[in-house]
């Protein structure tokens, strides 16, 4: 027998980059810097004039030369520090110009780092914008450069994203469906939570006394072990033993799921199949940041973190130029924004975290998400590696930033050890 009703907490899958690297989909900003980069060497390396030219970089070589044959062929795959291994090569010969030098900044934090934030890397220049310049007029003048150089990586990301999701297969592993629909855990939810949980297996137990009186229904084997223990409880007695012995056997599942993706592609889209199995409740999906070649959803690439300190002092410059990329602003022109917030206020809910690093470059919205009096729970799903490591430090530090309120924070994020990985491509 089941419960008649949905236990009223609702789920949310937010949906990071690691979600479609888990796919196999090649669209972290590494993957691109180095397509990005792997493009001018591959067209240096194969052209039959003197010269290479984008809006990122101009390469050349003296009189009538071929630069295909200066251009060294044999460091393929060519990254940022490859191509720049081939102008040292040829010093003195081969001409090198960057002109996009917002490119050059990531190139170098990519190379030599190992991965780079673009979105977090374009504040910290929009600060710099704010320090360095005094005059209004230069100022202007050097955020309006900034916003051009972005908006030349953003066409860029736009051509690349295309070219490895949409014709690459992608594997849906029943694994990553059953941890959407999987059941609640009593331990996993603060007090306001753990006091609908009971008063819904409280329902519960009513339930099977009257089918059990009435003969209206069978009961199974533990559901008639379940009456036969609760005789004579309390209340508390009797949500204890569910919640130690029964909860899982009950199926409780969230009353609706939404999947808010923050990526450019519908990678989620297929496990709306997995809700459907079991709930009546039809899923949904934002995608909060947009989605490729969708005019009435464009994609928003830029930054969130009004709670930084130096925020304010973007505000204060006033100048439009320095909003252009904020997300806050960008979130207006959809009902994305909205229709999260509906939502949200509509009843408690638990998040699910799926390959989201919880950065500051979306800090502003996590907040919202988090600190707000109807979330009841969030837990990460951690990436782990080959050697057994994981990330859920990492995570969890940057869910940190998000709260103000650290108590909320200790109470609401689930603990390491009923953490788990996120299932993997195999």
């Amino acid at each position: 027998m089941k419960i008649k009703e949905q236990c009223p907490i609702n789920r949310i899958i937010l949906i990071g980059n690691g979600f479609d690297l888990a796919h196999g989909l090649r669209t972290s900003y590494r993957d691109f810097i180095n397509w990005l980069w792997n493009g001018v060497g591959t067209s240096c390396g194969t052209t039959n004039a003197p010269s290479f030219e984008n809006n990122f970089v101009k390469i050349s070589v003296p009189g009538q030369q071929m630069l295909s044959r200066v251009f060294l062929t044999g460091k393929q795959p060519y990254t940022y520090n490859k191509v720049k291994e081939v102008i040292k090569d040829q010093e003195g010969i081969i001409s090198f110009t960057i002109k996009n030098k917002f490119l050059e900044y990531i190139s170098e934090i990519n190379d030599n780092v190992g991965w780079v934030d673009i979105e977090n890397a374009y504040y910290q220049k929009l600060k710099e914008c704010i320090k360095a310049h005094q005059d209004e007029k230069e100022r202007h003048q050097a955020v309006e450069k900034l916003n051009r150089e972005f908006e030349d990586i953003k066409n860029a990301l736009e051509d690349y994203l295309p070219k490895y999701t949409e014709k690459q297969r992608v594997e849906y592993p029943d694994h990553v469906g059953d941890c959407i629909i999987e059941d609640f855990r009593y331990t996993v939810f603060i007090t306001m939570g753990q006091e609908v949980l009971n008063n819904y297996e409280w329902r519960y137990l009513q339930q099977l006394k009257a089918a059990q009186e009435t003969g209206s229904d069978t009961l199974t084997e533990w559901q008639v072990e379940l009456l036969e223990q609760s005789k004579d409880m309390t209340q508390k007695d009797i949500t204890d033993i569910l919640n130690k012995k029964y909860l899982e056997l009950m199926q409780v599942h969230p009353r609706r799921i939404l999947f808010l993706n923050f990526n450019y592609t519908k990678t989620d889209s297929p496990y709306h199949g997995y809700v459907r199995s079991w709930s009546s409740s039809e899923p949904d999906s934002i995608y909060i940041h947009g989605l490729l070649n969708d005019k009435d959803n464009p994609i928003i690439f830029g930054y969130g973190d009004e709670l930084d300190e130096n925020y304010k002092e973007l505000e204060r410059a006033n100048d439009n130029l320095f909003l252009q990329n904020i997300k806050s602003v960008r979130y207006l022109f959809t009902n994305n924004y909205t229709r999260l917030s509906s939502f949200v206020e509509s009843a408690l809910y638990q998040v699910y975290i799926f390959g989201h690093s919880c950065g500051n470059s979306d800090r502003t919205l996590l907040h919202y998400l988090f600190e707000h009096p109807n979330c009841v729970s969030i837990k990460p799903f951690y990436y782990k590696n080959g050697d057994g490591q994981d990330n859920y430090m990492d995570i969890a530090s940057n869910i940190t930033r998000a709260f103000n309120d650290k108590h909320a924070l200790r109470t609401k994020v689930v603990n390491h050890s009923d953490c788990e990985a996120l299932p993997q491509k195999h």
